[in-house]
């Protein structure tokens, strides 16, 4: 009934920002689709998780247990 397709995450992670880009865009648009903000509101968290991330990683070795 079910089947397990094994997909790289970047793949899966280019259809999650397309699908929240186009819903964005229909709710923005479309009079009576709710929640074009709040899509919107999901890339604007994509986007500044990455930028945190990059701005405090550090490149130091981790600490073997």
């Amino acid at each position: 009934l079910f089947t397990v397709i094994e997909v790289p995450v970047w793949i899966m992670l280019g259809v999650w920002i397309a699908m929240q880009a186009v819903f964005a865009a229909v709710g923005l648009t479309t009079p009576g689709f709710t929640g074009g903000a709040a899509y919107l509101a999901h890339l604007g968290g994509l986007v500044f998780g990455a930028l945190a991330v990059r701005a405090l990683a550090t490149k130091a070795n981790a600490i073997a247990a």
